[in-house]
């Protein structure tokens, strides 16, 4: 288990770096791949291990350099990532 899990979270990270998540839809499909990962995975928003990965992808989104100016923030990019899990 632990390497599909260490290949779907490098797949989500991997698309957040080189995708333009500027657009809506592509924002949508990172969305559901994080949705999917955090059901596979038994994720819930807000725990320890959730947080530490979200910080990952966010990490990688910033990097990117395509995130939209009102999801700049961790806090605004973390509340649209879950927003299927909640």
């Amino acid at each position: 288990m632990k390497q599909w899990y260490l290949e779907e979270k490098n797949f989500i990270e991997e698309f957040a770096r080189r995708e333009d998540i500027s657009c809506k839809i592509v924002f949508e499909q990172l969305r559901s791949l994080w949705t999917t990962f955090c059901l596979h995975f038994d994720l819930a928003p807000d725990t320890g291990m959730y947080d530490l990965i979200m910080l990952d992808i966010y990490g990688e989104a910033e990097e990117n350099k395509n995130l939209s100016e009102k999801l700049m923030d961790f806090d605004s990019f973390d509340n649209f990532m879950c927003g299927c899990l909640v």
